[in-house]
């Protein structure tokens, strides 16, 4: 994929950040090919979003013995995979914001009956390995260290960009922080920015820092201005194998799976 990134020029152009993240909708990464295995089953493909991908990945081998078959995990953003969920890509399981998926719901692209909330995950702050951490512990020390940084990047196209937003605005920092945001919508490539040295501080999901080892977590955004994202699973209404599927959506929603995903910061019931 090519690598888009935008330093901006002022804090107007954040705002449309879900713009931009619009425009590179299209410059996606190709689906994966559906590789035949030696009894002749195509892998029961996952469209996952980015934030929970991570755990879940981890637990390929057990939703593969629960389903009977293959599994494939392809990931991104929610606000990317929709677009090619609109263009008809096949899948078999989709875990989306809660939001997005329950409108496939109403499109009857998921089965209702098989909707299910997954866990919800945080906004935070990571810092290259080794680099000091700054002190985000309460709102006036997030803003100092907002305002102290040298630059700050993120994903236009994730869930907490217009967390961001709201939060800098009501700060009154908007202004001085206008040349220091760096977006980028490459799947990972906020976090690469921090480990090659091209930003000092990644805003994102905690879930999306812990799996860069270059990478630290500085802290999860402070109780008073933390905001969550809420995470549903569903199966396809056109999957071939909707009972293997539906397995995948039990195991995966099982307290089985459950130490997995707050190992990973992802919040379960």
């Amino acid at each position: 994929m090519k690598n888009t990134t935008l330093r901006l020029s002022s804090i107007g152009v954040v705002a449309l950040a879900a713009g931009i993240g619009c425009s590179l909708l299209f410059a996606q990464r190709p689906a994966p090919t559906a590789r035949q295995t030696d009894g002749g089953q195509a892998p029961l493909r996952i469209l996952c979003s980015t934030a929970v991908h991570t755990a879940v990945e981890e637990m390929r081998p057990q939703m593969e013995r629960a389903a009977g078959r293959p599994v494939t995990v392809d990931w991104d953003s929610s606000q990317r995979l929709s677009p090619r969920i609109d263009a008809g890509e096949p899948f078999d399981v989709a875990i989306l914001s809660t939001g997005s998926l329950d409108s496939y719901v109403q499109k009857g692209v998921i089965t209702a009956d098989s909707r299910v909330y997954l866990g919800r995950t945080g906004a935070g702050i990571g810092v290259r390995a080794g680099a000091p951490k700054p002190d985000i512990s309460t709102p006036e020390k997030l803003k100092q260290a907002l305002l102290n940084a040298q630059s700050i990047t993120m994903n236009p196209t994730g869930a907490s960009v217009v967390h961001f937003n709201r939060i800098v605005a009501a700060m009154g920092i908007a202004e001085q922080l206008k040349p220091k945001v760096i977006l980028d919508a490459e799947p990972g490539r906020p976090q690469k920015n921090v480990a090659e040295g091209k930003a000092e501080l990644v805003w994102t999901q905690v879930t999306e820092i812990k799996p860069y080892p270059e990478l630290e977590v500085a802290g999860a955004l402070p109780a008073e201005l933390q905001s969550y994202t809420e995470f549903s699973i569903g199966v396809a209404a056109t999957s071939n194998d909707a009972a293997a599927a539906g397995a995948v959506v039990k195991f995966l929603t099982s307290a089985e799976a459950a130490p997995t995903f707050r190992a990973k910061y992802v919040e379960v019931r």
